[in-house]
């Protein structure tokens, strides 16, 4: 496994919280927290060799550390326990 916010650029000022599904293409979607609005935003990361753009081999910079907020926080963790929830129909009894 991979931490995808070591892929993206240092000075971006988003910070992926979630990798939900990825295509053929190898294109990521989920979920990222956008630190300087504070806003909760989705992203569809798209590998460098999927795109016309030459990859670097330069070592990713240091990302700063992040302190999300409470409630981010708490949806992470709502995320996580429903996580395993495979649905389907509640007979009442």
């Amino acid at each position: 496994m991979t931490d995808l916010n070591t892929l993206i650029p240092s000075a971006s000022p988003l910070y992926l919280l979630t990798a939900d599904g990825i295509n053929d293409w190898g294109q990521i979607v989920g979920i990222a927290w956008q630190i300087n609005l504070g806003e909760e935003h989705a992203y569809l990361a798209t590998p460098s060799w999927y795109t016309s753009e030459s990859a670097t081999t330069a070592a990713p910079a240091e990302r700063p550390k992040v302190n999300l907020p409470a409630d981010v926080r708490k949806m992470l963790q709502r995320r996580e326990r429903f996580a395993g929830f495979k649905g389907g129909l509640v007979t009442p009894r």
